[in-house]
């Protein structure tokens, strides 16, 4: 799937991942509900178009909260070990959430 206005890519910052921001494009677009994005960047750029967005931490909350996953604590680990950083707040407050 490809974006129709490919002249809308010079409005983002050029530090913005070329994937990102075609990401964001295209779910204007296709008027999506939701977008996953983990980078702050391309986060601001996305909620300031009005754009409904979660990150994967979002995702592993929504998969145990419907019975799919058992705990998130393993699974950011394994994201830590492949150098996902997240920040030590932000993983205590997935756990808190998480009720872990």
């Amino acid at each position: 799937m490809e974006i129709q206005n490919v002249e809308a890519k010079r409005f983002f910052q050029p530090s913005l991942h070329p994937g990102e921001v075609e990401a964001i494009i295209l779910s204007t677009e296709l008027s999506a509900k939701l977008l996953l994005l983990d980078d702050l960047t391309a986060r601001k750029y996305a909620k300031a178009m009005g754009i409904t967005i979660t990150g994967t931490l979002g995702v592993l909350l929504s998969l145990k909260g419907k019975g799919l996953i058992d705990a998130v604590k393993p699974v950011m680990r394994k994201l830590q070990d492949v150098d996902m950083y997240i920040d030590n707040k932000l993983y205590n407050d997935v756990l808190s959430l998480a009720g872990e």
